[in-house]
């Protein structure tokens, strides 16, 4: 009897960001990934896609907004989207897996993620969202205006990564420049956007394929926390769960109690002992 050749599929993921907080987590994903994930940035403002390293980018809307943004405006970025569904769509196909990423409160992540997103789910991408949340000091109409937008991304994607900035500020040293903040805090957002996509793609000793994600994923329009933590040594496993719970986003173990599922992806050396994954577990 003989056996077919070529016996799996690779697995595709792509991603998508919308609007410039969306876009600068890309670039690090990029670096992150190595080519591993295809990028596309979407943004209603020449001016944030031109300087961005990366190789694909939809300019949306010019002829709406002469090249000048969705004014903070979700509604004029929902129009700037319409004449480019097509394009969407096309980048959308042949992926198992999309990931959709925006800052929420101003006009272009909230207006278009939320359709992005569900063009997604039109051509059978399993969908999961990051939305990044604005900081308090930003004002009550952009916090206002990020929590509609994620309510409304909610509603089209499989599951959302929520990322507050405000919490997520306490991962970087309070002392350090506003510029090399941010970038800690894209890079944090791409490693575990990676991370997801690496425990699918990468074969390990207890693998969780794409089928287990898209089945306790699909249609759950699951809110979700996503955090990371790495630590070496001879008690490295010891001090994992400590590191995990003091987190910021992980709120002293609160939203690991409250969690419907926990997906956790361990990944060590060649030293690595079953008694380590059972300490953490």
């Amino acid at each position: 009897m003989s056996l077919p050749q070529n016996l799996s599929r690779k697995f595709r993921a792509k991603a998508v960001a919308i609007g410039g907080a969306g876009s600068r987590v890309l670039e690090q994903l990029a670096l992150q990934s190595a080519g591993g994930i295809e990028t596309l940035a979407v943004h209603t403002n020449p001016r944030v896609l031109e300087p961005l390293n990366l190789k694909d980018k939809l300019l949306i809307g010019s002829e709406i907004t002469f090249g000048l943004g969705a004014a903070g405006d979700p509604a004029v970025a929902q129009r700037c989207l319409e004449s480019h569904t097509a394009a969407i769509a096309e980048f959308c196909q042949d992926a198992d897996l999309l990931f959709v990423i925006a800052g929420m409160g101003g006009g272009t992540g909230s207006g278009a993620a939320p359709l992005i997103a569900q063009m997604g789910k039109s051509a059978g991408c399993l969908v999961l969202s990051v939305a990044i949340l604005p900081f308090e000091f930003e004002g009550v109409r952009r916090n206002e205006q990020a929590e509609s937008g994620l309510e409304r991304l909610r509603q089209t994607s499989d599951a959302v990564l929520v990322l507050p900035n405000q919490k997520a500020q306490q991962l970087v040293n309070p002392k350090a420049g506003a510029g090399q903040a941010f970038l800690a805090m894209n890079q944090h957002i791409a490693e575990g956007v990676c991370a997801v996509w690496q425990m699918i793609d990468r074969p390990g000793l207890i693998n969780v394929d794409f089928a287990y994600l898209y089945s306790i994923l699909r249609g759950r329009h699951y809110s979700s926390v996503l955090a990371t933590v790495k630590s070496s040594g001879p008690d490295c496993a010891k001090n994992l769960v400590p590191m995990l719970l003091e987190h910021p986003l992980m709120e002293k173990g609160v939203a690991l109690k409250e969690a419907q599922e926990t997906l956790v992806s361990i990944i060590g050396g060649p030293d690595m002992t079953i008694l380590d994954i059972n300490k953490i577990m």
